[in-house]
């Protein structure tokens, strides 16, 4: 199958390197020229524009940051839908909101083209694994055509109804996956200014309810020596749940905790901290306590 990437990121790059391993052909786009050479070494081929990887593809997959991103990509004078041909598909990847993704994805079917969304959980090392979990929107028709294609990225594929219900859970993750970050930082820097020690707290938490993913991203962390190098970096987190509280909003439902951790998120931007990994909103409790883990 020929198979098109725009957006060669972390993880667009990683995910299109095991395209290519699993024996298809692939063409992408990005704005960074390093990225396409990369694309090249791994045994891919560079285009000079969107429009043109929907020339060479038969399924266009589209990993860029945000809303504004996503319709360029796709619907721009050089998008993708201007050179896909009638039948053939966009596979939006991104994190958008479900708004963007439904209108997005009606003006793509309007053209006779066909449009499935597939946001991805986990981390960039899991998309260098191929195993990604996948929260795909769309017919059960147009998931079949690409699960090829998917199951080559990821190792878990839910299928959460029709388009617009793929973002709508990939925002319920991260705003959870977010606000429970937020929460065991916030504890763990309480217990190091009360003078816990971190052995001392992941021992007795790791026992209780309130063992989490958290705790051993927080230990690993600082294991680390603190650099948080980016896995999945504040900046996108930020953006994450700035959709996920907005959306909430206009569906009706209410978000504090959600709301807070944009905030946090906030001031971690404002820190200096937005191509660090998200885990780095830690130092913001540290330096408003005074304090450090250790």
């Amino acid at each position: 199958m020929r198979v098109g990437f725009v957006g060669l990121g972390l993880m667009g790059l990683a995910m299109a390197r095991n395209v290519i391993k699993g024996g298809h052909s692939v063409s992408g786009y990005d704005l960074q020229g390093p990225a396409l050479e990369a694309l090249a070494e791994a045994g891919g081929s560079a285009a000079p524009t969107p429009a043109a990887v929907g020339e060479r593809s038969q399924i266009v997959v589209v990993m860029v940051p945000n809303d504004a991103d996503v319709r360029e990509a796709v619907l721009g004078e050089h998008g993708i839908s201007a050179g896909l041909a009638a039948g053939d598909m966009v596979l939006v990847m991104s994190t958008i909101s479900p708004g963007c993704t439904i209108e997005v994805g009606a003006r793509v079917q309007g053209r006779g083209q066909r449009y499935l969304e597939a946001p991805v959980t986990r981390s960039t090392q899991h998309a260098v694994d191929g195993e990604l979990g996948i929260l795909a929107g769309g017919s059960a028709e147009d998931l079949g055509t690409a699960r090829e294609v998917l199951e080559l990225m990821g190792s878990d594929i839910t299928h959460c109804g029709p388009v617009g219900t793929g973002a709508a859970m990939k925002l319920v993750n991260n705003m959870l996956a977010g606000s429970i970050s937020a929460c065991v930082q916030e504890a763990m820097v309480l217990g190091a200014k009360a003078g816990l020690t971190q052995e001392t707290m992941q021992g007795v938490l790791r026992g209780t309810a309130a063992d989490c993913a958290g705790l051993r991203t927080i230990e690993r962390n600082v294991a680390a020596g603190r650099v948080f190098r980016p896995g999945f970096k504040v900046a996108l987190q930020h953006k994450d749940m700035r959709l996920a509280t907005t959306w909430a909003s206009e569906i009706g439902a209410i978000t504090p905790m959600g709301s807070t951790t944009h905030q946090l998120l906030g001031l971690a931007m404002a820190a200096g901290y937005a191509d660090l990994d998200s885990g780095a909103s830690l130092r913001v409790f540290e330096q408003a306590a005074g304090t450090q883990l250790s």
